[in-house]
Formats: structure tokens, sequence, C-alpha cells
């Protein structure tokens, strides 16, 4: 028998019991609702642990800074002094370490600065701009990021202009800031000194006097709005070999004793940062890290933890989208041995006729995994209203109970804690078609047992 003649047979036999069919597809409907939906809150818990992690910085970078602390087994901890590990040479090594994607030293400090009648003042990092890319900056709103080693360029975050006061007396700037049109400088707070002035021979006219360094204007840069991005928001970047030779210039200007302390701060870097290639490697970098005798800083310690959670989670979910799946089997396996029952007579006119036993088999095989299908189809259709209706109105609440942040920033679209991906649909119907031809198996070999002379003799 052809299965063009199969696929006939089987449709109409189903459309012959509708309200059975219907029932038992709809069994199969909600199996798949609760599978899709259920396994969709875990990829979307994934994403939003991740994207929470992200806003704390990369997931997939370390920190080794001067001070570190290391917790202890009964919950204090120390601090410790990792100054002399900031040199070029420890870089090098940390650098040849394997899964280490790229390194790179910074140099933290605070800067001041200036624009039309008002002041205000940011973090700097001045890190290599040659792996600047590497560190996920977020997408210039104005320029392009130069990278290139010794690049006089600035990267500039807007949230460092969102305070700006009048030097005079302190009032704040309500005008909104365009990067564009004003004439923004700055200046090294760290090559401020006092200048004292002894008083003279009658103990009079002694003063100090504040000496500013020389202020840069501010010409090449790139300007970003990624509140998001905690590396980068509130922060000013610049190259690191500019930052020195910068640096070194305007302390030549300090008197001889302001100026060998302040250049004693290009000694050792304030920061290593390190990021490797993969999420999964970042514990083994780590620990090798640590074998080197450096304490490193960030989420890699969160990382493990917070999977395992995710996948708890998905497991949960899972298991119930597949407990709900296991009653639509049995439902489904119910249907067809019910509809064996009653079309015996038909199984054994089939057989009389010379059917061939395997196209029995495949026929109920076949009306089996139809339900599956239609069933998986319909329940994959519902699934994506249903999660649209979870986004819309329960994502927050959701995300709230969890202890996780829904929204990636003022204004930008809230992160959606049901995702349904392509390849889950594909996998849900094929899981489902594949459920009603298990489900159906047996009765598809109780039915080709049956004696075609006992088969007649029925009243079915």
């Amino acid at each position: 028998m052809r299965i063009s003649d199969l696929v006939k047979m089987g449709l109409r036999n189903l459309r012959r019991r509708k309200a059975r069919t219907a029932l038992t597809v709809i069994g199969v409907v909600i199996g798949t609702i609760s599978i899709v939906v259920m396994i969709s809150l875990g990829i979307g818990l994934d994403r939003c642990y991740e994207q929470n992690m992200k806003e704390y910085g990369s997931i997939n970078t370390l920190r080794i800074q001067q001070n570190a602390w290391i917790p202890s087994e009964e919950g204090e901890g120390q601090d410790i002094d990792q100054k002399n590990l900031m040199t070029d040479e420890f870089v090098e090594k940390v650098r040849k370490i394997k899964h280490v994607k790229t390194v790179t030293p910074v140099y933290q400090t605070y800067v001041r600065l200036y624009g039309g009648g008002w002041e205000t003042g940011a973090s700097v990092s001045a890190v290599d701009f040659s792996v600047l890319d590497k560190l996920d900056p977020p997408k210039p709103v104005i320029g392009s990021y130069d990278l290139t080693s010794g690049t006089d360029q600035v990267v500039l975050s807007s949230a460092i202009f969102e305070y700006r006061y009048r030097p005079n007396n302190y009032k704040e700037v309500t005008t909104p800031f365009d990067m564009e049109k004003e004439r923004v400088s700055y200046l090294f707070e760290d090559l401020i000194y006092q200048k004292e002035t002894p008083p003279d021979a009658n103990g009079e006219g002694g003063f100090s006097e504040q000496i500013m360094p020389k202020k840069e204007r501010v010409q090449n840069y790139v300007y970003v709005d990624d509140q998001m991005n905690s590396d980068f928001n509130y922060y000013m970047y610049m190259d690191v070999q500019h930052y020195k030779e910068l640096y070194e210039r305007q302390a030549k200007k300090m008197p001889a004793a302001q100026r060998k302390e302040a250049l004693k701060k290009l000694e050792n870097y304030q920061e290593v940062r390190v990021i490797v290639d993969n999420v999964d490697h970042v514990a083994d970098v780590a620990e090798k890290i640590h074998d080197m005798g450096a304490q490193t800083d960030g989420l890699s310690g969160f990382i493990e933890q917070i999977k395992e959670q995710a996948k708890m989670i998905q497991l949960v979910l899972g298991g119930i989208g597949g407990v709900a799946m296991l009653v639509s089997a049995i439902s489904i396996a119910n249907t067809m041995i019910m509809s064996i029952y009653e079309r015996t007579k038909e199984i054994g006119v089939m057989k009389v006729l010379g059917c061939v036993v395997t196209d029995i088999k495949k026929l109920f095989l076949l009306e089996a995994g139809a339900i599956g299908a239609i069933g998986g189809l319909i329940g994959i259709g519902f699934s994506y209203l249903l999660s649209y209706l979870v986004n819309k109105y329960g994502g927050t609440a959701f995300g709230a109970t969890l202890g996780l942040g829904m929204s990636t920033g003022e204004g930008s679209q809230m992160q959606d804690i049901s995702q349904i991906p392509v390849w889950l649909s594909i996998a849900a119907l094929l899981f489902a078609f594949l459920v009603g031809v298990v489900s159906g198996y047996l009765p598809a070999r109780r039915a080709t047992r049956i004696s075609a002379i006992e088969a007649m003799k029925s009243e079915g």
C-alpha cells in the first residue's frame, strides 16, 4: 500500500472519531505548551542571569588588582598587597597562560573635566587600545574606535556629564549636554599640588597656593551611551602608552619632591585585566593565576553557581512539562487501543484482502503520529501566545521574585523572561510526533497480531 493511501486512510479514520481525536489532541497541546513554555522560562532565566552578570562586568574577565581580598572559611578574610605583581613582566607571564585571549595593564586615576563654565569629574582607566575591542566596549554614539597603541583618543561615557556644576557656587548645571558643541578639556588630579609660600621675617604673608597642571583639550574622542555596561559607564578611557607619556610630560613641570611622588604611581599598574577565550575556561585560568601567587577579582566565582542554578531550574521546569507530556502519551495509547477494539473487523477485512501486516502497523503508527504532530503544532502556536503574555504582564514580577533586573537600561527593551528559540519549536514538534508514534507502537503491534478469522467474526 502506498504511503499516500495510508495517509488518506489514517486522516479519514481520525475524522470519523472527531470528539475522541479532539480530546486526545488537546492533551498533546497541553503537554506541548507545558514543555515549550517551561523550557522557554529556563532559557529566559539563563539569559537574564547572564545579562545581569554582564551589567557588573564581562563574565569572561578576570581582574588582578593591587589590593585584593581573600575570603576565609570563617566568613572573614584579609586584604593582601599585590602591588609588586603589577609589572610588565607579570603581564607577559599571564599572557602565556593557555586560553587567555588577551591581557592589558590598567592605570587608574581621576580627572577633572571642564566645559563652558562648568566642571565635573570622572574615573580614568588607561588600557592598551590595540585590544580595546576585546574588552567589549559599547557601540559608539559619536566617533569610531582607534585600535592603535599610543593613540591620543579618549572614550567618554555620557554618564560622566549627567552631573555638572558651576565651580564658583557649585550650582548644578541643568542645560542639556551636547558633546559635539562643547569644548571639553581635562586635567589629572594626581598632578595638583600645593605650593607653600613661607611667611616673612615678621611672620606675615605666608600662604598656600593650589597649582593646577595644564588642561588637555579633548579633540580625538569616542562618545558612548551604555549605562548597563559598568566597565565603561562613568569612565573615561585612554590608551596606556599615551597616558604615561602625557602624565610624565606634565609631571616634569612639578617641583622635584612632588614630581618624584607623582611618577612613583607609574611604576606599578593599578590593575591587570585578563580576557579569557571562553567562559568555560575562566575557572582554569583563575587557578593558574593563583598558582603564580596572585588573587583574581571577577565574576568567575559566581559563574559555575549560576550555570548550575540555571540548569536546575531548566530541569525542574522541563520535568513539569515532561509529566504533562507523559499524560498525553498515555491518552494517545488509550485512544489507539480503543480504536483497535472498534476497528477489529476492519483489520480483519484488510488482512483477508491481502494487506501486508507492516502496512497495518504503519497505518496505526501514522494515526498516532498525526495526533502528536497536530497537537504539537497547535501547542507551539499557543506557547508563543502564552510566552508573549508572560513577558508582557508577568516578566517584571517574575524577575523581581528571582532577584533579576529584567530591564537592559532606561529606554531600552525589556529582557524577556520567556524566550522560545526556533530550535525549541522544531524540537517540540518532532518530540510531539515521536511521542505519538511511541505511544501508538504497542497498539499497532497488537493490531497486527489479531487473527483475520477471529476479526471477521467480530461485531466491531
